[in-house]
């Protein structure tokens, strides 16, 4: 049984017959909702709440976050969306997003949700156009804007400089989000996975996932991820 703090009862296990593949409520799961159908009015945070409390019921379809045991940390690397060149007298830290960006990064938002992903921690370069695509993103997830940490060491920063950065995260997030520049970001999402993956290009708003098995921030280094999924706004923006 799930409660919320006020003690009301979010959902109840009804446990499917041994064998019988028991997916998550969302998805249909054999789930009894206090004043709701089985699979309606579930956010996005309920769905984690589940997921972290009941790993066990999780079937293949369940979302990467909540497939992860609590021991693992994932790291979600966002490029900024696209920026703007039309100002030539602004700096290239105060550079804003143009249209395109500003049309990317919500649809690319709204798919990480869809994905049921929400990070535990926002890290975001302060450069405009860094910081502007982890607010909107932010918002699409449910992430409470005031809370985005800015990382200053994130901005022109390379692989290992970011590696540092990472390493640096409080031990108490499962999960982080870091929204950044290239070539860092191409560079570091590569030099954290094996040998056998390679993400060949990160365009702008690019999300890739990775999967450490490690329960410590500070011992993560080159080698030691595994690439979960790595997507693009063309994937899912149309005409992108």
């Amino acid at each position: 049984m799930l409660e919320r703090k006020s003690g009301e009862v979010l959902f109840t296990i009804r446990h499917s017959p041994a064998g019988v593949n028991r997916k998550p409520p969302w998805k249909g799961g054999a789930v009894e909702v206090a004043g709701l159908s089985r699979n309606e009015g579930f956010s996005i945070r309920e769905q984690l709440l589940y997921s972290r409390r009941f790993p066990q019921y999780q079937d293949d379809s369940c979302n990467p976050q909540g497939c992860s045991p609590p021991d693992m940390k994932e790291l979600f690397l966002i490029r900024h969306a696209k920026s703007s060149w039309n100002h030539p007298s602004l700096r290239d830290f105060d550079r804003p997003l143009n249209k395109r960006g500003e049309a990317a990064a919500p649809a690319m938002g709204e798919d990480l949700k869809e994905r049921g992903i929400l990070p535990d921690v926002i890290i975001s370069s302060p450069a405009v156009r860094a910081l502007t695509t982890a607010k909107i993103i932010a918002r699409e997830l449910g992430y409470p804007e005031e809370n985005i940490q800015e990382e200053p060491a994130i901005y022109e920063a390379s692989s290992q400089e970011l590696i540092r950065v990472i390493n640096g995260i409080d031990e108490a997030h499962q999960s982080a989000m870091l929204f950044g520049h290239n070539p860092g970001f191409h560079d570091v999402a590569n030099a954290l996975l094996s040998d056998e993956e390679y993400v060949e290009e990160m365009p702008t708003c690019a999300v890739v996932m990775i999967r450490f098995q490690d329960e410590h921030w500070g011992s993560i280094g080159t080698g030691d991820g595994e690439l979960v999924f790595h997507t693009f706004p063309r994937d899912v923006v149309p005409n992108e």
